[in-house]
């Protein structure tokens, strides 16, 4: 809400830097939202090495505190 009077206060004084702040904020969304429509399911090198990781560790830390059983099947051991 107050991004909208912000706004509306600099088109009324016709201030350009502050209209072009207002200005950046949706289109800096829009832009954000469109790359992420257009490569949604897709993992970056870093991060899927970073997941892979917490998968191990999160599985690790489950077992220990009882949750999951020790043995594992031939399929859960491509973790």
């Amino acid at each position: 809400m107050s991004s909208v009077l912000i706004g509306a206060t600099a088109l009324y004084r016709q201030d350009p830097v502050f209209i072009l702040l207002q200005a950046s904020t949706p289109t800096s969304a829009a832009i954000i939202l469109f790359l992420a429509h257009k490569y949604r399911g897709m993992v970056c090198a870093f991060h899927a090495r970073q997941g892979r990781a917490e998968s191990r560790t999160s599985y690790v830390r489950l077992r220990t505190a009882g949750v999951l059983p020790l043995a594992r099947t031939r399929r859960s051991c491509a973790i």
